[in-house]
């Protein structure tokens, strides 16, 4: 069952991604070769609704502000690791990793939480990657 705090959580800890890095940009741009800006996205929600928005939510970012800008990654972690199982995924995540893909990022899975939760690299979505030890 959703609580208005379930579904402003996740779009609270989006925001508070999104203006620490336009904080920091000067900064972060001044260190990283190229001066892109480091975002990081946090993914570990056990709800497929609150995955798909927040999927869309990095989807219509990188289209409004082009993914050329900063240097992007998206972590998979958690309670949310199952919901990205080849067996186990819905057609819409599947379609909005795919776009994030398309736009040069590769989502990173976990894979202590792989172990957890007995999925293998074999197992995983299309266009996934498990992180390095």
């Amino acid at each position: 069952m959703y609580t208005f705090f379930s579904r402003i959580v996740p779009m609270l800890a989006l925001v508070m991604v999104l203006v620490c890095g336009g904080v920091f940009h000067a900064e972060a741009g001044s260190q990283n070769p190229g001066g892109k800006t480091k975002l990081l996205f946090d993914i570990s929600h056990p709800n497929p609704v609150v995955v798909n928005f927040n999927l869309k939510t990095i989807n219509q970012h990188l289209e409004s502000t082009g993914s050329s800008k900063y240097d992007v990654k998206v972590v998979i972690h958690g309670a949310a690791v199952p919901l990205f199982d080849a067996k186990s995924i819905t057609q819409l995540t599947a379609n909005r990793v795919k776009k994030i893909v398309e736009k040069g990022v590769h989502p990173e899975v976990c894979q202590v939480d792989m172990k957890r939760f007995r999925i293998t690299a074999n197992t995983l979505a299309p266009g996934l990657v498990v992180t390095k030890e």
